[in-house]
């Protein structure tokens, strides 16, 4: 069981569905005893992966200044990390792709074991997670020795409707589990 646990909110709307999945998680950790960090990655200055491969040659310090170095140093102090994005257009929003990306300089050597992800949206057609989860799953093909501890798909869901309290009891037991 994980005992230090990461959450990187890529939504760029506060007390929105993802926002509140992600409180769930956190209060569920919290319970087991876990330590718990959510960081909103919207509050970090984060450049996209400009792909020159510096990183590659320097011990894997990427070259931009900007907040990345932050989270990939929290990310490697967590056993867990669960990467939480609103679906737009039918895919994750592009904060997580920007995140994901810019993990590329220590992809190899990340100190997590397991990840989870949680993704909601609007739309109550389950299929408009298809490309957001097979993004995820590929990318942690990507990491050695790393689990798919779970996946929260939150469809159709706003603050606001009963259909949300099953999503967060559920997200409350994944926070329990990871």
């Amino acid at each position: 069981m994980s005992r230090n646990v990461l959450i990187l909110s890529t939504s760029p709307r506060r007390g929105g569905s993802t926002e509140l999945l992600c409180e769930a998680l956190e209060a569920g950790a919290r319970e087991a005893g876990k330590q718990v960090t959510m960081l909103n990655v919207n509050d970090w200055k984060i450049l996209p992966c400009s792909g020159c491969d510096a990183c590659q040659d320097n011990g894997g310090s990427c070259i931009q200044r900007d907040d990345m170095a932050m989270v990939l140093n929290a990310m490697d102090q967590a056993d867990a990390v669960v990467f939480a994005t609103p679906v737009y257009f039918c895919n994750m929003s592009g904060q997580m792709k920007v995140l994901l990306d810019r993990t590329f300089p220590r992809y190899r050597s990340m100190g997590f074991r397991k990840a989870a992800l949680i993704a909601s949206c609007a739309c109550k057609d389950k299929g408009v997670f298809e490309t957001t989860v097979e993004g995820f799953e590929d990318y942690l093909c990507c990491l050695p020795d790393v689990e798919n501890a779970g996946e929260i798909l939150a469809a159709g869901v706003s603050c606001q409707e009963t259909a949300m309290e099953a999503k967060l009891d559920e997200a409350r037991r994944l926070g329990w589990e990871i």
